[in-house]
């Protein structure tokens, strides 16, 4: 029988993809440490399993390329060569070249390596390679019928299905010169590959948690159909029920009515508490079935952070000059298919950093610095979110350059550009065409294609982008995603009764703040949070709703979301917080995908679908908004004027149940309440501030009511206030002594009713 490979190919690409990332590693690790023989032993036993396996699958051409791998690292091994640069441009070459020919495999298509590669590496095994040997052979050369696909030395196995749509940094001049953004070709080549089963390798212990809290949740899963056939018991017993009522409208005795409902009572209680008890078991059960679900789907950055090293390599050999790439934090996990997306977007920048952020060596001699650059990669954890930062020493951006070429290309005004600071004007890099690039070059321009970067990252992946520079010392770019995508944390908020979903990575904290605290900045609202000034507008201004109509503010604060970063921060002003859940996340419907300001949908239990707001957008429509203000202002001035006609009264009692009814039947009907907790605080409110009428009980500690009317006549701002006491004593000798005390009016709480209390009030109100 006839070996069949392909039922073993796939396999092997992946164990492939993990033995060239363990090989890239190790070539790194011995240009700083090229002595260590356990680094060494590592990549000579990665060459040497990939030449082993390739040759069992028949895979002549890959088989031949790592076993020129293997001589010269065999030969690095035991001394019979030694250590050189040639040699180490030599070995990154060849294992780029086994990466590409892997893809080219992964595709369908079995290549031989170039000529000029495999001469090389036999010149260096034989050890007859000049110091100054280079490869003359142009990276697109490398595999013809593959070329342009990928640059990923040491990618994933797991990603290279489906992988390898994204053109080459390098690959497409013209494209970039354009300021067409490679960026788009990624879908092209998904198409191509559609028919490729994509998988994904897990570890072990991801899946043996998940099948260990699959069996508690079909455990528990047991306990909801006992749960149902006590249900089914109570509807027999309620349709037994309903047959006693019928009987007991003819007479029938309230003995046995009282009999046949004690034991379906018991049985609705005992099954509400199951129920209650079996949600509070289930609920924590789903929760971690989800979140171990979603980790298996969750691989390390340095998954793609690792491909990186080839892309600087390949960037410096066509540009002349020496970039070192340092990355940490590799271990921090995401979404594979986030991953898949930001890969792009992560390479474009890198080419930026390069060709057009590092000086050449000899102005960075002459200005102090080493002679090669340095970009660093770093990826953590943020709260829920993660948090990647691309950063070089190179010249910086230069600021005014890019205001100038805002300016030239109409992308914004002089008067909006005198409003601006600096590191305003930076994120200008991020609009189309914008670059500050003297001469367009086959690699880029810092600001070719960065609004597509942008449009990656804000739109595709629900993340941030941002920059920062310092002239001279470099620049560093900060992206901000989730996790995934698959279930986002989101604040359900109303705005004028409508519900809207924000997402919570763009959530800094939601305050609520008196509406005499948001400032008048030349028409445009702005609150002072601890020591900084954040811009506030309206979210129904930013949505385009419609104005207000008339409608009043009935309560003196605002609740403000606040989200972005830095000098992008902005306060929006919502209606009430409702909810804060974990939802799935709709897209959107064909006819809506136009719709800027939303991103998705979720499916709420409880509200129906909701749409999910594009906060990034929402922001940048609300820098649009001239006169801000103007609502604020007025609505709360109107609240004001409404304030100050309100009667304001002081109730008080010793009882904080009765003072919080008579507060909400007070406020209900109109009017502003201030409480005080007994006799002596309520004395001493009284004599800060002219009440327009005083409620109080008349048994307090410390100082009776009566006590207290007396001492409140006694001075001048209440001495015709209208008091009306509320008492349990309810002798006439008892309404005697509170009138003579000074009370307006005596309620007996035996008695109370709040009309009678409403009545009372207004009549000694209008009285006034």
């Amino acid at each position: 029988m006839a070996f069949d490979r392909s039922k073993f190919i796939q396999r092997f690409i992946e164990d492939s993809g993990d033995h060239l990332r363990e090989m890239n590693k190790g070539l790194i690790a011995l240009a700083d440490t090229p002595s260590d023989p356990a680094v060494m032993d590592a990549v000579f036993r990665a060459a040497h399993t990939i030449k082993g396996s390739s040759r069992m699958m028949k895979l002549i051409h890959i088989s031949d390329m790592a076993h020129l791998l293997e001589d010269v690292l065999d030969g690095l091994r035991k001394k019979k060569l030694p250590y050189s640069n040639a040699i180490s441009n030599v070995l990154f070459e060849g294992m780029d070249t086994l990466s590409r020919m892997m893809e080219a495999l992964s595709r369908g298509d079995e290549t031989a390596g170039p000529n000029g590669i495999i001469k090389q590496l036999k010149r260096a095994a034989g050890g007859d390679l000049p110091e100054d040997a280079k490869n003359n052979d142009p990276p697109e050369d490398v595999l013809a019928p593959g070329k342009g696909e990928s640059e990923s030395p040491a990618n994933e196995a797991r990603d290279i299905p489906g992988h390898g749509e994204g053109p080459a940094p390098d690959k497409q001049p013209e494209k970039e010169s354009t300021g067409e953004p490679l960026l788009e070709k990624a879908d092209s080549g998904k198409e191509k590959n559609s028919k490729k089963q994509e998988t994904i390798r897990v570890m072990v212990e991801k899946l043996d948690g998940l099948i260990n809290l699959m069996g508690e949740v079909v455990s528990t899963h047991k306990t909801v159909e006992s749960h149902a056939r006590r249900l089914s018991e109570l509807f027999l017993a309620v349709g037994d029920f309903q047959t006693l009522l019928e009987r007991n409208k003819t007479g029938t005795g309230p003995e046995d009515f009282e009999k046949r409902f004690a034991p379906i009572y018991a049985m609705i209680n005992t099954l509400n508490q199951g129920i209650h008890d079996y949600l509070g078991v289930f609920a924590p059960l789903m929760s971690q079935l989800q979140t171990r679900s979603l980790e298996m789907r969750m691989l390390p950055l340095s998954t793609i952070f690792d491909s990186l090293h080839m892309v600087v390599r390949d960037l410096c050999r066509g540009s002349g000059k020496k970039v070192f790439l340092e990355v940490t934090g590799g271990e921090t996990e995401m979404d594979k298919k986030m991953m898949e997306q930001l890969k792009d977007p992560l390479i474009h920048m890198v080419r930026n950093c390069i060709d057009h952020g590092m000086e050449a060596e000899d102005l960075r001699v002459k200005a102090g610095k080493p002679s090669h650059g340095t970009i660093r990669i770093s990826a953590a954890m943020d709260g829920g979110s993660v948090h990647i930062v691309i950063a070089d020493d190179g010249g910086g951006i230069p600021v005014d350059r890019v205001a100038q070429k805002a300016l030239t290309r109409g992308i914004i005004t002089e008067s909006a550009l005198g409003e601006m600071g600096p590191s305003d004007v930076i994120q200008l890099i991020f609009h189309p065409g914008l670059s500050t690039a003297e001469t367009i070059t086959d690699i880029s321009g810092r600001g070719v294609g960065m609004d597509v970067v942008r449009q990656n990252i804000e739109n595709d992946l629900n993340g941030a982008i941002s920059v920062d520079t310092t002239p001279g010392l470099g620049s560093t770019f900060h992206i901000l995603l989730p996790e995934t995508l698959a279930i986002i944390h989101v604040f359900i908020v109303t705005l004028e009764s409508v519900l809207y979903a924000v997402p919570a990575s763009h959530v800094t904290e939601i305050v609520k703040v008196p509406g005499n605290k948001i400032i008048n900045a030349q028409g445009k609202a702005v609150l002072r949070l601890r020591g900084e000034l954040v811009p506030v507008v309206p979210m129904g201004d930013v949505l385009g709703c419609p104005p207000r109509d008339g409608k009043l503010r009935e309560s003196p604060f605002l609740l403000i979301l606040i989200s972005g970063q830095g000098e992008e921060r902005l306060g929006m002003v919502i209606d009430t917080l409702v909810s804060e859940e974990e939802q799935v996340v709709k897209p959107l419907p064909l006819h809506m995908r136009g719709v800027e300001l939303v991103t998705g949908t979720i499916i709420s239990d409880t509200h129906g679908i909701i749409l999910v707001l594009h906060m990034i957008h929402m922001i940048e429509q609300a820098k649009k908004i001239d006169k801000t203000g103007e609502w604020l202002f007025q609505d709360f001035q109107d609240f004001q004027d409404r304030e100050t006609m309100r009667p304001h009264l002081l109730v008080v009692d010793d009882s904080v149940t009765t003072r919080e009814i008579e507060k909400s039947i007070l406020e209900s009907n109109g009017y502003k309440v201030t409480l005080a907790q007994d006799g002596v605080d309520g004395l001493n409110r009284a004599m800060e501030f002219a009440y327009d009428l005083i409620v109080s009980d008349v048994d307090m500690p410390g100082l009776t009511g009566f006590a207290m009317i007396e001492k409140i006549r006694s001075t001048t701002i209440h001495a015709h206030t209208p008091i009306v006491l509320i008492s349990a004593r309810d002798s006439r000798k008892d309404m005697q002594k509170g009138i003579e005390a000074g009370a307006s009016a005596y309620i007996v709480k035996g008695d109370f009713d709040k009309n009678n209390l409403l009545e009372t009030i207004d009549n000694l109100l209008g009285a006034v």
